[in-house]
């Protein structure tokens, strides 16, 4: 099979015909939630060993090898916060079962973590009960992006269990339709 070389051609410059606009907040909203996610608690310690977590699903894996994740918190972040302290971390994939957590752990209540049942993993970060997967991993690199930061985590392990992923799409907690 004989290959033939191809010349491109540089792309001409587009003239836009008016000024760029941005979409409006709840414009964007709408457009991004129209891409269903799952939904996860990412906890941590600070350095006195209280939890702290908050409910995501602007996350994604980001390597296989090193294993890495690619999360984004709010700048605010208590629990970002906590996070810069100890640089550890477990990511919680959420059961249909646990959507009261996840509510729970997107409220800014500064007691939610009490009353959740937990177990310590390897790395001594907060495990939620029941959890459909989990990882426990390190930060590896943190990013500004507008108002959250986006964090770079290695993970160190892993375990899937078994259920139904919550998922989010449209402002709303749902379940998949698995026929």
């Amino acid at each position: 099979m004989a290959l033939h070389a191809v010349r491109l051609e540089p792309a001409p410059t587009p003239v836009p015909a008016e000024p760029a606009r941005l979409p409006a907040t709840i414009e964007f909203r709408r457009f991004a939630g129209s891409f269903p996610t799952g939904v996860a608690v990412a906890t941590t310690r600070d350095r006195s060993g209280q939890v702290f977590g908050t409910t995501m699903n602007a996350l994604t894996s980001l390597s296989l090898d090193p294993p890495t994740y690619l999360m984004c918190f709010g700048t605010q972040s208590n629990t970002l916060a906590a996070l810069h302290e100890t640089g550890l971390f477990c990511l919680n994939f959420l059961t249909v079962k646990q959507e009261h957590l996840a509510k729970l752990f997107a409220s800014k209540n500064p007691e939610k973590s009490f009353g959740v049942a937990f177990s310590s993993g390897a790395n001594g970060m907060p495990v939620i009960e029941g959890v459909l997967a989990h990882s426990e991993g390190h930060v590896v690199a943190l990013h500004a992006g507008g108002d959250h930061t986006i964090v770079v985590g290695q993970i160190d392990k892993v375990h899937v269990g078994e259920g139904e992923p919550l998922v989010f799409y449209r402002g709303e907690y749902r379940r998949l339709n698995v026929a």
